[in-house]
């Protein structure tokens, strides 16, 4: 697993955005590390170079499930009861462009646990969007006159799903309110998505 720790500076994480005054937990400790996984209702810890399979989204869009899991983190103020809340980004990158991502968000994490599951991982694949997943000169989406034929849409599945096998990192970015910083990152792979995302 490729884990990394950025210079943590102490400081305290937000409550989750009600800002209330109340036990928050501190990432100032030496040890205090994050890691990635997946899981829609719990933490899932994920072997480096794991395949994960696409969920089905209910607009027609497939998502990867993400969650972390907090370590050598205290919570100040109080008992560790509850949830803290604290700044989250995750994606999914290929060595020539984004593959997956989400929109930076506050994410209520279990305190007790330094938990947080259920994150949907946006998975953003098709000519247009990430053409060095498909065959080279593939139909970039723009010529709807030029739409692939059947057999080549197949030919472009296989060559999506021999791409999707190796080359990605999953991330992930937990930032407290002070500006500290833990990353997480590992190679994965992606089984479950469709070559048409128009089909």
């Amino acid at each position: 697993m490729h884990r990394y720790i950025l210079p943590l500076l102490v400081g305290l994480i937000a409550t989750a955005s009600s800002g209330c005054e109340g036990p928050n937990p501190n990432l100032g400790a030496t040890a205090a590390s994050v890691q990635l996984g997946t899981g829609e209702n719990a933490f899932e810890a994920v072997a480096d170079g794991q395949m994960l399979h696409a969920a089905s989204g209910g607009q027609g869009g497939v998502h990867i499930w993400g969650s972390f899991r907090l370590d050598g983190f205290s919570v100040q103020g109080g008992p560790p009861l509850g949830f803290v809340g604290m700044r989250v980004e995750m994606g999914i990158e290929h060595s020539e462009g984004s593959v997956a991502g989400m929109d930076p968000f506050d994410a209520s994490v279990n305190a007790a646990t330094g938990e947080f599951s259920g994150g949907t991982v946006f998975v953003g694949i098709d000519p247009q969007r990430t053409p060095f997943l498909y065959p080279p000169g593939f139909w970039s989406g723009e010529d709807e006159s030029a739409s692939p034929s059947s057999e080549e849409w197949q030919e472009a599945q296989e060559y999506l799903e021999e791409s999707l096998t190796e080359g990605l990192t999953m991330w992930v970015r937990v930032e407290d309110s002070e500006g500290s910083v833990l990353e997480d990152a590992f190679s994965i792979g992606i089984e479950g998505v469709s070559a048409d995302p128009w089909g």
